[in-house]
């Protein structure tokens, strides 16, 4: 019998048989005992503080069982710095053997009865706290309440989006807190809140501009309906973007100058699968979809603003701009801004006078120094002092001294400082003519201190809230990543599963799903850590995040405070961007090191793959000027290097926003011992809506982009359009194969593009074959994959033709007419055709039929199965066209060829 704590017995243990501890650890949703034995499980708190006091007493890895059941959460999971493993060794928490434990985020929402017969509402009392924002039954996500796709015009006022027409359906409504208005434009989405509905007065659209929006705004209707927005979030979307330029912004300008729909009104219920959550009422009102029993169904609403934080120190850093009131300038300083350098927030203080001082008092354990290098700058002084006793604790001479003109660079840098109050002063060291810049300083609050050696494995994470967009909107820059509203400062969707400063943190075998904001994030210098065979699913947001947007500053010595050596492979990254369309599979900003491996990507609303950031930064003042000469040159350094996307396969993305790409490249990157950016090994396919298939957009460099097949094109095969894409080797180092060879032309600087081989629509080189055999999941993760008997049109599997011009088949999204997944695909060429290689029985081949069809001819196996007549008098959609059945169980091969009418479309196969 043993009581009380027992943190040496394994190592006890251990000395008496000779052989390596093992300590193990079980926890239980229900747990309650403090011996965290399989009999006596912990809960997730106790099992996490017996781990601590384990992880300086055992020799061996700590395993933490979690035993079957739900976990729910109120508020994240955390780990900090205390919970790390000790002496290399790990914390593993992992599911014990047979078990599938899931950390759930969310609350249950029961007690719905129907108050409607009509339009079969019911509803029931929310449960506290519950976020209104998602919900989702028996695992099926619901939608928001909302109006049709598009189906109504509007026009930017000074108040908010006025109707075009005389339309006052808004009118009708009772204003209640909640509604909100989504737009998709271009490669943005923009959200803002309503705060009022009023018959229009204003009919003066906001002024366009023309170098952006191609033309006047519509004026609004005299007898419309204005739907009046939440002031910030109108002016940061609509009236006065921000509009920094590099590192933080390109140069376009889409604003919400229209509503894609408008959701979150009592009124608008009545479409199957569709909620309303009244925040003031503490009532939730579903139409449920049919075969769903509200007095059965699990219906959950997230809860927790994350499932799982592990958090270091010292977290985000932000820089604070020269003018902050903690920086106090003695002497003849001068205050330049708007000087077009790439200054931090456009301004900086600068002087010429030795005599001339700046103090900076700040807390904590360091603080870099943001200035210019140039020709003409000179070396600082730098005196760091305790502030309560004056002593001088640091004494330095930095050169800020270089060729050409960079801004934003790390002039001057202490750390490892004890924490307490400092100050900081700072002058000229020579009298020379020359100049001091002072741009910005960043604080370290306090001492790098990281999460360690932790893993996670075989855990379900699901069901997770992102409430902000309810109080602010949601402001886009690009790809998930966000104007802050109160600082104009990016920041991106936080992940539900956040770790910020950790060192070897491993997710393996795990499945996250049903989150309200983005999914798993790699943050704020998160080194030699792993994300490896999971699932994530169903994503409000993006899906794996790694780096940041605004640590760009960051130069070679201060390599512990990167994101850098991290893997992203062989995880199934599907159906992301749900909510919030301008998000990505998977994201990585400034990184090093960084490897995007053998991944499945699909089903996402924007880009499947994006990797950099800055734009044009990193590229010299002539690629800029040549391609923007009426724009100033920002320009930088980015510490970004090393970077692999390879062996991705990448399918049915681009699904809702445009410009972005199966995979995208954006800003500089390094070649660093001998690495360079690789992209290669890829396979990708069918973007709805893109430009580009490989995307090297602004600022990329150094690429070595080959061996990849781009098929079922949605656009050039390869992109690049400006002079600050530069050393970039397209098809030097192995042979890139498409089906449709139209690339963007060479517009770059110094590029090497060697032609992609042309894929013909029947048997594809062996070489070819072979990167798409071995793209995506590696054998041993398989498994992850969707598998289903039914293949929607943009799925892995169907083959659509080109004529070895352009692509002969188009997507259609959103086309509301009810489709398989909302899309088509469709031809206007006689002989344009389909082919899908398929092993099973038979196979059932779904389209549209209506008036401007006609016929299309089927082929089995090389064999035609003759013509099919798909016209009809008016449009009929999910008709199955064609299908045939016993078949031997073998590999087979269907064909559809288009032969009449205006159009032949596809929309699904079935297997049997």
């Amino acid at each position: 019998m043993r009581s009380g704590r027992w943190p040496l017995f394994p190592a006890l243990l251990a000395s008496m048989t000779g052989c390596a501890s093992r300590a193990i650890l079980y926890a239980s949703p229900d747990g309650r005992g403090t011996d965290c034995t399989e009999s006596r499980p912990c809960d997730l708190a106790g099992a996490q503080a017996r781990a601590r006091d384990l992880a300086t007493d055992t020799s061996d890895d700590i395993t933490v069982q979690l035993l079957e059941g739900t976990y729910r959460l109120a508020r994240a999971w955390t780990f900090g710095p205390e919970d790390s493993g000790a002496a290399g060794r790990r914390i593993v928490w992992q599911a014990a053997p047979g078990a599938h434990p899931t950390i759930h985020g969310g609350v249950r929402a029961t007690g719905f009865v129907r108050i409607d017969e009509a339009r079969n509402v019911w509803r029931a009392k929310a449960p506290a706290g519950a976020s209104g924002r998602q919900m989702w039954v028996d695992g099926v996500r619901a939608d928001r309440a909302r109006t049709a796709h598009g189906a109504i015009a509007f026009t930017p006022t000074a108040r908010g989006l006025s109707t075009v027409n005389g339309d006052t359906t808004f009118r009708a409504w009772t204003f209640r807190p909640g509604i909100e208005v989504m737009n998709d434009h271009q490669w943005k989405h923009l959200r803002c809140p309503v705060v009022g509905i009023e018959p229009t007065t204003d009919t003066v659209p906001v002024p366009h501009d023309p170098e952006n929006e191609g033309g006047p705004f519509p004026t609004p209707s005299r007898e419309g309906t204005t739907l009046v927005m939440e002031p910030t979030c109108w002016r940061i979307n609509m009236l006065s973007p921000l509009r920094p330029g590099f590192p933080f912004h390109g140069s376009g300008m889409p604003r919400m100058d229209n509503a894609t729909w408008v959701e979150g009104a009592k009124e608008l219920l009545g479409t199957p699968g569709q909620f309303w959550f009244d925040s003031s009422a503490g009532d939730l009102y579903y139409v449920p979809r049919p075969g769903e029993d509200l007095t059965k169904a699990d219906v959950e609403l997230p809860l927790a603003d994350g499932l799982l934080h592990v958090k270091g120190t010292p977290g985000h850093l932000t820089p604070v701009n020269d003018d902050d009131a903690s920086a106090v300038y003695g002497g003849a300083w001068q205050h330049f801004g708007q000087r077009g350098h790439g200054d931090f927030r456009d301004d900086v203080t600068a002087t010429q006078s030795r005599d001339a001082v700046a103090t900076i008092t700040f807390t904590g354990t360091g603080l870099d120094v943001l200035g210019e290098r140039n020709a003409d700058q000179d070396s600082i002084e730098a005196v760091v002092q305790d502030d309560a006793t004056g002593a001088v604790v640091r004494q330095d001479t930095a050169d800020t001294a270089s060729p050409d003109r960079v801004a934003q660079q790390v002039v001057y840098s202490v750390a490892g400082l004890p924490k307490a109050k400092y100050r900081l002063t700072l002058r000229k060291h020579s009298t020379e003519p020359t100049w001091l810049v002072l741009d910005g300083y960043v604080v370290l609050p306090e001492p790098l201190q990281t999460v360690h050696d932790l893993a996670f494995r075989g855990l379900t994470f699901a069901y997770a809230a992102w409430s902000e967009p309810d109080r602010g909107g949601y402001i886009d820059n690009q790809a998930g990543n966000l104007w802050d509203p109160a600082t104009g400062l990016p920041r991106h969707i936080p992940g539900a599963i956040a770790v910020r400063r950790g060192q070897r943190i491993e997710f393996a075998d795990n499945t996250f799903t049903h989150l309200g904001g983005a999914g798993v994030e790699l943050a704020d210098g998160t080194q030699d850590s792993s994300i490896v065979g999971n699932r994530i699913d169903d994503v409000s947001g993006g899906g794996l995040l790694a780096g940041e947007v605004d640590d760009y500053y960051l130069n070679d010595t201060q390599t512990t405070r990167m994101t850098r050596g991290n893997t992203l492979s062989n995880n199934a990254v599907t159906n992301t961007g749900v909510d919030y369309h301008d998000t990505v599979g998977i994201w990585v900003g400034h990184a090093r090191r960084t490897t995007v491996a053998h991944n499945l990507v699909a089903h996402a609303s924007y880009t499947g793959i994006s990797l950099g950031w800055g734009w044009g930064w990193a590229s010299t003042c002539e690629q800029q000027k040549a391609d923007k000469p009426n724009q100033p040159c920002r320009r930088g350094t980015l510490w970004s290097g090393a970077n692999r996307i390879v062996g991705n396969r990448i399918y049915d993305v681009m699904r809702t926003l445009v410009d972005g790409g199966p995979i995208y490249t954006l800003g500089g990157q390094r070649i660093l011992d001998g690495i360079v950016p690789e992209e290669s090994g890829n396979a990708v396919s069918t973007a709805a809506s893109c430009f580009h298939m490989l995307y090297h957009d602004e600022g990329s460099s150094y690429w070595r982009t080959h061996d990849n097949v781009v098929f079922n094109t949605g656009g050039h095969w390869l992109g690049i359009w400006l002079r600050t894409a530069h050393d970039n080797q397209i098809g030097a180092d192995g042979t890139n194969y498409t089906d449709n060879p139209e690339k963007h032309g060479d517009w770059g600087s110094n590029n090497t593009i060697q032609p992609a081989q042309v894929l013909p629509f029947g048997e594809w080189p062996a070489a070819a074959q072979s990167i798409l055999a071995q793209s995506g999941l590696e054998p041993a993760y398989r498994a992850l994959a969707p598998r289903s008997n039914f293949v929607n049109d943009p799925d892995d599997g169907p083959l659509y033709s080109s004529d070895a011009r352009s692509r002969q088949w188009q997507t259609s999204t959103f086309r509301s007419y009810g489709d398989f997944g909302g899309d088509v695909h469709y031809a206007t060429a006689d002989g344009a055709a389909v082919r899908f290689p398929f092993t099973g029985t038979g196979i059932s081949v779904f389209g549209e039929r209506n008036a401007d069809q006609g016929e299309v001819e089927v082929y089995v196996d090389g064999t035609s199965r003759g013509r099919i007549d798909t016209s009809a008098p008016s449009r009929q959609v999910r008709q199955e066209i064609f299908a045939v059945h016993g078949l031997a169980s073998a590999p087979h091969t269907l064909t559809v060829v288009k032969r009449s009418g205006s159009y032949a479309t596809i929309d699904a196969f079935q297997l049997d």
